[in-house]
């Protein structure tokens, strides 16, 4: 199953073959790449007793639904930060 905007990974090893890597968005980050900038960011599913490494990870019911919804063409927005200053960060 595919959503706008994101990229199904299916088998293969190391990370990629990772079962919180079945269903992932690419977050626009250092593009193009600058060297000594980090790779990117990804929002993929929460892995069972694993932080990321600066992505964003949502639980797969939760993922699965922010895949369904994301339209890349509406420019969407992750934005992290705590619940008392989200507003700020609204369209107007």
């Amino acid at each position: 199953m595919g959503y706008p905007g994101s990229v199904r990974i299916r088998g293969g090893t190391g990370d990629a073959g990772a079962p919180q890597y079945t269903y992932l968005a690419v977050i626009g980050y250092n593009m193009p790449a600058r060297p000594g900038r980090g790779s990117g960011i990804f929002l993929h599913e929460v892995g069972p007793g694993y932080a990321t490494a600066g992505c964003v990870s949502l639980p797969e019911a939760d993922l699965l639904r922010v895949l369904r919804w994301l339209d890349p063409a509406a420019s969407p927005r992750i934005v992290m930060a705590p619940r008392q200053v989200l507003a700020r960060y609204r369209p107007a």
